[in-house]
């Protein structure tokens, strides 16, 4: 299998309301989504498992990076507490 053809399968999976839910858990448990520090070998690990996993679906070829970084942008700056 080829680097288009696996990134094509990984998304096959993913790109369902199931798969989105199954990938940001995954994401989640590896601490791709967390702003903690990776103090440990095994956090580095975890955090490299996401990181090939997003890989493997094509995220980090160019241009797919700063489509990604555009993307992010989109995302709304979350309301304090006291703003609501």
């Amino acid at each position: 299998m080829n680097r288009r053809e696996r990134a094509v399968l990984y998304r096959t999976v993913f790109d369902t309301y199931e798969g989105n839910l199954v990938l940001l858990d995954i994401l989640n448990d590896c601490g791709s989504l967390s702003l903690g520090d990776l103090n440990t070998a095994a956090d580095i690990a975890r955090s490299n498992v996401g990181r090939r996993i997003l890989g493997k679906m094509g995220i980090w070829d160019s241009p797919n990076a700063l489509l990604l970084v555009k993307k992010l942008l989109e995302i709304p700056i979350p309301k304090e507490k006291e703003d609501e």
